[in-house]
């Protein structure tokens, strides 16, 4: 009798485990406001992108030439893959120039704010 016991606790446990609710663990980039990114920016300048190249492992870097310093000195060199794509901003086309929120990492090297919308192609297009 003791066995069958045993295993109507253990029945009880895993319905009870599977019924409990809880969050899910994933990667997801805070979203922000333009207030929030100028805040946590180290550096907020327009850059034309004028080489990119691959770091160790995941790791992608784009030369900057600086076009309008708006916070913090000019950094020449930004990492805009980091093997998280969610915190990996569309950017970095050779040629093109961005508005970039910078901050410094422990490093030394500077990265985006907050993801996808902290690079912004600049354009003479007008709106579509």
């Amino acid at each position: 009798m003791t066995t069958y016991r045993f295993s109507l606790v253990l029945l009880a446990l895993a319905i009870a485990a599977v019924g409990t609710p809880y969050p899910a663990a994933s990667v997801e980039p805070v979203k922000m406001y333009a207030q929030d990114m100028v805040d946590r920016a180290d550096y907020i300048l327009v850059a034309k992108v004028t080489r990119t190249y691959d770091g160790q492992g995941p790791e992608k870097f784009a030369d900057l030439e600086p076009v309008s310093l708006i916070k913090g000195t000019a950094p020449m060199t930004v990492m805009y893959k980091t093997g998280i794509s969610e915190f990996d901003p569309a950017c970095c086309e050779t040629g093109a120039s961005y508005l970039f929120f910078l901050q410094r990492t422990p490093n030394g090297s500077a990265v985006v704010v907050g993801g996808r919308g902290d690079a912004i192609k600049v354009t003479s297009d007008p709106p579509a």
